[in-house]
């Protein structure tokens, strides 16, 4: 029997959670099936041990935990004792990571008396006086961390040199030959490639035309999603239509909502780029004459074209949900200057475009200044020192879970009267009833959980808010729309403002987060 220490009591191990974690490869097929193996073997000692269990999985850095988001998930619910222990398949998926994460790691884990266990029989609990033998496993952990990293890195370098494609997945036009490790050219998408260069380079479509033009004869990306300017724009400067391999243009990502480290450019110098690796789709020529055209047509990103005002980043379109975008009139005599938000004309993946109206962003302000007071006296007239907002999202995580549960339910009935009408037979239906039994325990156990952090939802956040509106109150100008520091306090007191201007009306919409 497994059990843990909690002040003088021994409690048995009952509720655990269950963490995976593998680190981005080349081959996805093959870190995929890493993790199912990983699943399995925490699943069958869990159960071995007559654990129930949550599961927390996901593929990613351990340099820092901030691009590991289910290990966040996992670290609050910790925080929150909600698990008798953690199960990983060796202790380095959980304090692999510099000196400062591992630190604050072991901290969480210790305060909470939550032991870290493996199937192989190890059992860490930094809540017990722990000899130097533990910190040291951690920092060689980093350290053979880090010389895989250097290895994988370098074993990529060398496959670049060799021709192999070494850049994750292939660009639409190419598959991956697993044998050669070459891209071979994808038949069904080659004459879409060679179209859109000809559009570009010989017909003169702007590269939003493109991807209306080809939105509306029905074409799709590799995924099934439609064209945008972007996709059409790295198309046109990818190298690997010429045949070409180029490799260590970049690290990282600048995606907003991919769990990677932050983008970095390198140097044109120190990239690696390899001629004639793979065959062409299009013409040396072709792909120079677009490069040259992409040049000269460069813009200026919106981002850097105008200053931050009020509502920077903060206002959408309430019909089609883009950014609104903002322009300046310059007053000479008065010696100032009026923001106004401009018309809403973002089109749809077919080029027809969105027609609400703009206006002077005073309206906006004033309408916004406003709902921001009636929102304090709300705060103010609340005694309970509760977050409602961030109360209110746990309500309906937990009343839609609830919802699963009960039709999760239902659905067992079910399944019971298709056996008693003859449609299937007892083994069918055991095997029915056990997947949704699985089902069911999970929902349980998040509403458990869940409700666990409805109670102890913490008052700082909501003293933090009161803080926060009153700043804002005493700093909110209608007359000056140019101001960065109301707007970097807008962005943590706002998810969202949407706006919408009809021929009778203006209305905005604010969502408080």
């Amino acid at each position: 029997m497994i059990i843990k220490e909690s002040g003088n009591n021994l409690i048995k191990i009952k509720y655990v959670a269950l963490y995976l974690r593998k680190s981005r490869g080349d081959d996805t097929s093959l870190v995929d099936d890493v993790l199912k193996r990983h699943r399995i073997q925490l699943i069958n000692f869990a159960n071995l041990l007559g654990f129930s269990y949550d599961i927390f999985q996901e593929i990613g850095s351990s340099e820092t935990i901030r691009f590991r988001p289910e290990f966040i998930r996992l670290l609050e619910r910790v925080k929150l004792g909600i698990y008798d222990a953690v199960i990983a398949i060796d202790f380095d998926r959980i304090t692999r990571g510099n000196s400062e994460i591992y630190e604050e790691i072991k901290e969480i884990f210790m305060k909470t008396k939550t032991p870290i266990l493996t199937p192989y029989g190890e059992i860490i609990d930094f809540s017990k006086e722990i000899d130097a033998n533990t910190d040291m496993k951690a920092i060689l952990n980093q350290y053979e961390y880090m010389k895989t990293k250097k290895r994988l890195h370098d074993g990529k370098i060398r496959s670049a040199h060799s021709g192999f494609w070494v850049n994750g997945t292939p660009p639409i036009g190419f598959n991956y030959d697993k044998n050669t490790k070459k891209l071979i050219i994808d038949e069904k998408y080659k004459e879409l490639v060679q179209k859109i260069f000809d559009l570009y380079v010989n017909k003169d479509l702007p590269l939003y035309e493109i991807a209306f033009e080809l939105n509306r004869q029905g074409f799709k990306g590799k995924r099934g999603g439609f064209f945008r300017e972007i996709q059409i724009r790295r198309i046109l400067l990818n190298e690997a239509y010429i045949g070409n391999i180029v490799f260590g243009k970049s690290e990282g990502s600048g995606h907003l909502r991919k769990n990677t480290k932050p983008l970095k450019r390198m140097k044109e110098a120190d990239w690696i780029r390899i001629e004639n690796a793979h065959p062409a789709i299009v013409e040396l020529n072709l792909f120079k004459l677009a490069k040259i055209k992409m040049a000269e047509r460069q813009k200026i990103p919106f981002k850097l074209q105008s200053e931050i005002n009020t509502l920077s980043g903060i206002i959408r379109c309430g019909q089609c949900n883009s950014i609104m975008k903002f322009t300046q009139k310059q007053h000479v005599k008065k010696e100032s200057k009026t923001l106004y938000i401009k018309k809403c004309q973002h089109p749809d993946p077919y080029g027809d475009r969105c027609h609400n109206k703009g206006c002077n962003s005073e309206v906006v302000l004033r309408a916004l200044q406003q709902q921001i007071e009636e929102y304090q006296m709300k705060l103010l007239k609340t005694n309970n020192a509760t977050d409602l907002i961030a109360q209110r999202k746990l309500e309906i995580n937990i009343e839609t879970t609830e919802e699963k549960i009960e039709g999760l339910k239902q659905s067992m009935v079910r399944i019971k009267g298709l056996f008693v009408d003859g449609f299937i037979d007892q083994k069918e239906m055991l095997d029915r009833i056990e997947f949704q039994k699985k089902k069911l325990n999970e929902n349980c156990r998040e509403v458990q959980a869940l409700k666990i952090e409805l109670m102890l939802l913490p008052k700082q956040t909501f003293n933090r808010k009161k803080e926060l509106v009153h700043e804002v109150v005493l700093n909110f100008d209608v007359n000056n729309p140019f101001n960065p520091t109301l707007n970097k306090l807008l962005q943590e007191l706002i998810d969202c403002i949407y706006y919408t201007k009809t021929e009778k009306d203006i209305s905005i919409k604010v969502d408080f987060s």
